[in-house]
């Protein structure tokens, strides 16, 4: 363990103010035609020149300055059982995370860290907030002995590790199993397969509404407007192929294997990111199937991990997209714990699944009535005082309606529950449909509820949430009420005990 108070290297300083530097460089090679100009005409010294040196040298000195003295400031120091970030002059603060409290220890390297051979580690508490967490940049070999010191605590394995297996993590020949790679191909198949349905009904709809208004503008102006639509589809198909380049960027080098009880994932092109997450703490298993890899059968796993996907730039994917067969093999040697006990013809057991009971369509005729009687009363307004047609509720109101149980219908096609004296997994989604896998012992809270059209036709809404992140994670599913009360009783008594006080526990 490092002794004494330490601070990051000196390269953080670059890495805060190369930004400024960028800026300056930026201006001067927009303004070296005038300044060359002004030379030329009057020589070195003129006023302009000057002011422009002066005002560079000036802006460059103070920010680096400033970031020098914010640098010497920021010290750590390990204290006994817990390690320590301080930080600041006027405003002081001190951050501490006890190293039994330790969730996650990742390591990071960003192009400049390459370049100067240094890496940084992120140490996660259980806050799982990305506010608590503390990063500190060292030499690489220095990096990678902090880390080495910092596995015994979150791993709770209580021994050292050695360097290889410190090092793992970092280098790709210890993934040994090349089928554990992913090729470029792959890589590319995800991140388009992957892309946002809403993205992508959003930019259908601007397309098509575009092409629309400049056929109907044709006809008037001549298509004096086709330069700004063609511009607006540029930009909507431009946002698409944006997300899809950001995704491949970040899973280039994908990677997920395992070692004893810590799976290790490595991935990233600019900024190279490993993790190194013992298994007990991984709260639930996602197998989802994106809206276009259902159409092929495709789908890929998720995990739900404090410390793992808390920022926009870390994965919390297990693998990519790949066949049904190819995916279970996959999580079999990655996760068994997950899925070697529930048991079914399906890869993932869906034919085990107790599907949501059809009658819980009954939820949106009180809805299409509830509307309707809104509409009724709202219409005569309407109409007299914006000059609404009879027609246009009509329409609205079908559309709307139709939508409602058409969402219904496919919610209803993928929705069940199955559950093993161990797990529990529940299957949602509309377009995508999403597996969640989860321990028994993961969940935090459980809450049944029986509203009065529930009562109706004897069903239960139930909400699971487990701790994922900086929110715990909720995952939601009706069914009949003796399915949801049968389940329940297989739980520990706190929380069957909790959803008999709230009145949410099914009658048997």
């Amino acid at each position: 363990m490092r002794e004494g108070k330490f601070r990051n290297h000196v390269s953080y300083i670059f890495e805060k103010i190369w930004l400024y530097i960028l800026f300056i460089v930026s201006i001067s090679v927009n303004s070296v035609r005038e300044l060359s100009e002004i030379v030329s005409e009057g020589g070195l010294l003129q006023p302009e020149v000057v002011f422009f040196l002066v005002a560079a040298v000036v802006i460059l000195a103070v920010v680096v300055i400033f970031n020098f003295f914010v640098w010497r400031r920021h010290v750590f120091h390990i204290d006994g059982e817990a390690i320590v970030e301080e930080k600041g002059r006027i405003n002081r603060t001190e951050k501490v995370i006890a190293l039994k409290k330790i969730s996650n220890v990742n390591i990071e390297r960003n192009i400049f860290e390459r370049l100067f051979g240094t890496a940084k580690i992120k140490i996660e508490d259980n806050a799982a907030s990305k506010e608590t967490d503390i990063r500190i940049l060292l030499k690489y070999e220095e990096a990678m002995s902090l880390y080495r010191s910092f596995m015994p605590y979150y791993t709770k394995s209580g021994t050292q590790i050695s360097d290889e297996e410190a090092d793992a993590p970092m280098q790709t020949w210890a993934l040994g199993n090349m089928d554990r790679q992913y090729s470029k191909r792959e890589v590319l198949r995800h991140c388009i397969l992957t892309t946002s349905y809403t993205l992508m009904l959003v930019v259908l709809v601007v397309v098509i509404g575009s092409l629309v208004a400049e056929i109907m503008d044709i006809e008037e102006t001549g298509g004096a407007s086709l330069l700004v639509t063609g511009l607006i589809l540029i930009v909507s198909i431009g946002g698409i192929v944006w997300d899809i380049a950001k995704k491949n960027l970040s899973f280039v080098g994908f990677s997920a294997y395992r070692r004893d009880d810590r799976l290790y994932l490595n991935y990233g092109a600019l900024t190279r990111q490993s993790f190194c997450i013992p298994v007990r703490r991984i709260t639930s298993l996602e197998i989802v199937y994106p809206p276009l890899g259902r159409i092929f059968g495709l789908c890929y796993a998720k995990i739900s991990c404090v410390g793992v996907g808390n920022e926009a730039s870390e994965l919390d994917v297990l693998t990519l997209l790949r066949n049904q067969k190819r995916t279970r093999e996959m999580i079999d040697e990655l996760l068994p714990e997950f899925v070697e006990s529930l048991d079914g013809e399906h890869p993932f057991c869906v034919d085990r699944l107790i599907r949501q009971p059809a009658r819980t369509l009954l939820n949106q005729v009180v809805f299409a009535v509830a509307y309707g009687a809104v509409l009724f009363f709202v219409a005569p307004f309407m109409i007299e005082y914006l000059e609404v047609t009879k027609s246009y509720f009509m329409i609205s109101y079908i559309v709307t309606v139709v939508a409602v149980f058409v969402i219904t219908i496919m919610r209803l096609s993928v929705s069940g529950i199955a559950w093993t004296d161990s797990h529990i997994m529940v299957s949602h989604g509309v377009f995508a449909r999403t597996l969640t896998i989860s321990p028994c012992a993961a969940i935090e809270t459980v809450q049944a509820n029986r509203g009065l059209t529930e009562r109706v036709i004897s069903t239960t809404k139930c909400m699971i949430s487990f701790r994922d992140k900086d929110v715990p994670k909720i995952c939601l599913f009706q069914n009949d009420s003796k399915v949801v009360s049968e389940w329940m009783e297989t739980l520990p008594f706190a929380f069957k005990r909790g959803a008999d006080e709230r009145g949410g526990l099914p009658e048997q």
